[in-house]
């Protein structure tokens, strides 16, 4: 069995890989993806783009720098609100790197966010309007005080780190991950996938296997206001993998193009399961149709990467992947956190990265 710090190594640089691999690809219909690639479609980075990162892993990390920031800065009794505050706080260092001086962020802040001094982020990778929009706006949203109705998949791709903190308290990691999400997504098929997928995270960390990680999350939906299109999905996507039919490209285009939070949930969930002891399978799958082709392999990266671990992560993946060195950084922090069995956290004050 892989241990937690394999396990974060691989969501974290998994979900980077499925994000670099689908980006060529995105919005292209499959048949010119076959045309151009060959009959099984892109399965090595492009050679022109090769392994450069989307917006989806620049989120990613920002939002691994906004939770790490609550833990070494906050309080030690921290408050879920603290660390939402602060992932925010990071999110609007992100949007300076898009080239844009957002309200509410002050000089302490931007001396905080270590990602501030990497200049490879400093590049716009196709930002979603979403996102931009809300965070130009100075205000948070929240899942009681939404800023928007907006379902795409801008929240749950980026929320694989709500699922690093807080062992054995899963409930928490689904909160702290709409939570999450919620801050520029605000219709609740925006933001409880994100919870869910933090969820799944969480409990792949602990030890529980894929189907039993998926089964608990929905138990936690359940329990969600306006959970029931999420749901749909989800059960959609564990309906055509009980099928026993083989993983196959119009099985995906059931599921949706990944656009929405839900359909890329959805397709990430099918294709992990098809694939759960081949990393590439699943990545591969979950890259090649007609839609959000990077999201849908941000997320898939996610889950197998954490269920496999970071050496089931093809080298030929991982050589000439942008930032890698910045990645593993994260990932070596939260692997380092000191936890104890009834869920607390243990603070470590010498960890700076």
């Amino acid at each position: 069995m892989k241990n937690p710090e394999e396990k974060i190594y691989g969501c974290l640089i998994g979900g980077a890989v499925g994000d670099a691999l689908g980006a060529p690809v995105e919005f292209k219909p499959f048949d010119s993806i076959i045309t151009r690639y060959g009959a099984q479609g892109i399965t090595r980075y492009d050679a022109q783009t090769g392994g450069k990162i989307t917006d989806d892993t620049q989120m990613t990390l920002f939002t691994a720098e906004g939770l790490v920031n609550a833990h070494k800065y906050f309080p030690k009794e921290c408050k879920l609100s603290d660390k939402i505050l602060s992932v925010y706080k990071s999110y609007l260092c992100w949007l300076i790197t898009q080239g844009y001086e957002p309200d509410g962020i002050t000089e302490e802040d931007k001396e905080m966010n270590k990602l501030l001094k990497v200049k490879g982020l400093y590049s716009r990778r196709a930002p979603g309007e979403t996102c931009l929009k809300s965070l130009m706006s100075g205000k948070i949203g929240w899942t009681h005080l939404p800023l928007n109705r907006s379902k795409g998949c801008g929240g749950v791709m980026r929320a694989a780190p709500a699922g690093f903190v807080n062992w054995f308290n899963d409930e928490f990691n689904f909160k702290l991950g709409m939570d999450i999400a919620a801050i520029t997504h605000g219709h609740p098929s925006g933001y409880l996938p994100a919870g869910v997928l933090a969820c799944i995270i969480r409990n792949i960390l602990d030890g529980k296997n894929l189907m039993d990680s998926i089964n608990r999350s929905l138990e936690l939906l359940k329990t969600k206001k306006e959970y029931d299109v999420t749901f749909l999905s989800i059960h959609t996507a564990l309906a055509a993998y009980n099928s026993g039919d083989k993983l196959n490209w119009r099985v995906i285009e059931e599921l949706g193009e990944g656009w929405t939070a839900e359909e890329a949930l959805a397709i990430a969930i099918y294709c992990s399961l098809n694939a759960q002891n081949n990393f590439e399978k699943g990545v591969v799958m979950a890259v090649n149709h007609g839609g959000d082709s990077d999201s849908t392999g941000a997320i898939t990266g996610n889950i197998l990467g954490a269920l496999l671990g970071i050496d089931a992560i093809p080298e030929y993946y991982q050589n000439g992947l942008e930032l890698i060195d910045v990645i593993k950084d994260y990932a070596d922090y939260f692997s380092r956190l000191d936890y104890n069995r009834e869920g607390g956290e243990k603070r470590n004050e010498e960890m700076i990265l």
